[in-house]
């Protein structure tokens, strides 16, 4: 009855690190998001009309209507607010450089990257203006989104953390204990204890199912699934469900202790 059951929680551990850094990251892009749009509102448009229909309307690459030097201020004011505030947050986890403009089209959409495009020659109206604080906000209500699903995703392990130890120890105890010096009342007990814990595992794995199958949305916005979340989270992991593969693991364990119990059982009858 010897298992390795220091290494078992190892993947929980592991998973409550990569949510909580998640959480950090995320807390951090909504911040910036907030100053941006602060930064933003507080630019004043321009009265010229010049280039908006073009870069608003039917947008399909960031290198039409070029033009070198007739660019806004207003629009390279909000590029470089877009440069101090989330293009960091958003290119954080890629390992090279990334030009601003493809990362204000990955955030903010195609339109508004053409719009405040340095090549384009469109000045910051207040069109111009509109369509950049809606795709803001439309980033803004996403990231909350995500927020609350990676709070979700953390109160979930800190619960299965939590009961994953307690199971852990109780299955050391029974471990610890020698079979052959066990009474045949001892050992039936033992089998018992063996079997709730195993019951306590399929409990937890239910539970996490269910979390899985959630989705979390903001003010009606379109929702984002859980499975959605593990996927984002663990990224890299070499699985998407650390609990779901620690408690089967669990199971396998009990299942494997109760084996052993009955075995020493069938010697006393």
């Amino acid at each position: 009855m010897e298992h390795p059951l220091e290494s078992i929680g190892q993947r929980i551990r592991q998973a409550r690190e990569r949510a909580e850094r998640e959480q950090t990251a995320v807390d951090a892009k909504a911040k910036a998001i907030g100053q941006f749009r602060s930064r933003v509102e507080a630019i004043t448009p321009t009265s010229s009309s010049a280039g908006t229909a073009q870069a608003i309307a039917g947008a399909t690459s960031l290198h039409t209507s070029a033009s070198h030097g007739n660019h806004s201020k207003g629009c390279t004011a909000v590029r470089e607010a877009f440069a101090e505030t989330v293009a960091p947050q958003s290119t954080a986890d890629i390992d090279k450089s990334e030009p601003l403009i493809l990362t204000i089209r990955e955030e903010l959409g195609e339109a508004v990257a053409l719009a405040l495009s340095a090549r384009t020659d469109t000045q910051f109206t207040p069109p111009i203006k509109r369509a950049v604080l809606t795709e803001t906000q439309e980033l803004r209500t996403q990231t909350r989104v995500l927020q609350r699903a990676i709070e979700t995703e953390r109160e979930s392990l800190n619960h299965v953390h939590t009961e994953v130890t307690l199971i852990l120890s109780r299955i050391a105890e029974a471990n610890n204990r020698s079979l052959l010096g066990c009474t045949f009342s001892e050992l039936r007990s033992l089998h018992e204890e063996l079997s709730e814990l195993e019951n306590r595992c399929e409990t937890i794995a239910a539970d996490r199912q269910s979390t899985i199958q959630t989705t979390t949305s903001h003010n009606a916005a379109a929702g984002l699934t859980h499975q959605e979340v593990l996927r984002y989270v663990y990224g890299g992991f070499d699985t998407q469900y650390p609990v779901l593969s620690t408690v089967c693991e669990l199971v396998s364990i009990c299942r494997a202790s109760k084996r052993a119990v009955r075995d020493h059982l069938s010697r006393r009858v």
